[in-house]
């Protein structure tokens, strides 16, 4: 198999993995980390024998083990034990790493074009399909999720850029989108530098922290507050 057709398979399964997020509208926590711990059994010890190594890249066959293929359920675990009260959060930053960082690889493969001047590995529209996708998707997942709360008493589901109002809390889509989009590109600038850290680490511990800190915003406060700015004031 030609090194580009093994690559684009290996994502094509990366990235179709992150449908299983949907799953979390209606799974509980300890439900979903089960799933977790079987994917995470599945891929360390029956993966490669049902795939027959197709999966493996061409330094990986000699030892038959993939790390990143390893690492994926591992960090998708992760998510789901650090943001276990907030499961809409995991599933936007599983949304980042399956659809923001599989859709990098896809169309950087693909596409290729212009190189990232700060990583002649990478390209600018592996860089933007991460931002797109990845944006899209986590948007996406976070409200998918949120929607499970309106099926039923679900206290794992956080209120993750919602607004409050008289009526209660009711859905933000600019607030979601622009924070969804400014953790995207985050990611995707954490993602492109040559670290040595594996993507699969990377991308949800920045992805996770990002989306975390963007719910502690209150953009109110912050429109409030800008006329009470002088940018002509000065420090002394």
């Amino acid at each position: 198999m030609g090194t580009v057709r093994g690559e684009l398979l290996r994502k094509a399964v990366h990235v179709s993995m992150g449908g299983f997020a949907l799953l979390l509208r209606w799974l509980t926590p300890y439900q979903a980390m089960l799933c977790a711990g079987i994917a995470l059994a599945f891929n360390l010890f029956l993966l490669h024998r049902i795939t027959k190594r197709a999966l493996l890249r061409h330094d990986e066959r000699d030892s038959g083990y993939s790390l990143g293929i390893a690492l994926y359920p591992a960090a998708v675990l992760a998510l789901i034990v650090v943001f276990r009260n907030r499961l809409e959060l995991a599933a936007a930053a599983w949304g980042l790493i399956a659809f923001g960082d599989g859709m990098a690889s896809v169309i950087g493969v693909t596409a290729r074009g212009p190189k990232l001047p700060w990583n002649p590995g990478k390209t600018w529209s592996g860089f933007l399909a991460f931002v797109a996708w990845g944006t899209a998707a986590s948007a996406f997942l976070i409200r998918w999720v949120q929607l499970g709360a309106l099926e039923g008493p679900r206290p794992w589901i956080g209120p993750s850029f919602l607004e409050v109002g008289l009526h209660g809390p009711h859905f933000a889509a600019n607030v979601l989108i622009a924070s969804c989009l400014a953790v995207s590109i985050l990611a995707a600038i954490a993602e492109s530098i040559p670290t040595g850290i594996d993507d699969n680490i990377l991308v949800p511990l920045v992805g996770g922290v990002a989306l975390y800190a963007a719910t502690l915003v209150d953009p109110d406060q912050l429109i409030h507050a800008a006329p009470a700015i002088d940018p002509n004031e000065k420090i002394e």
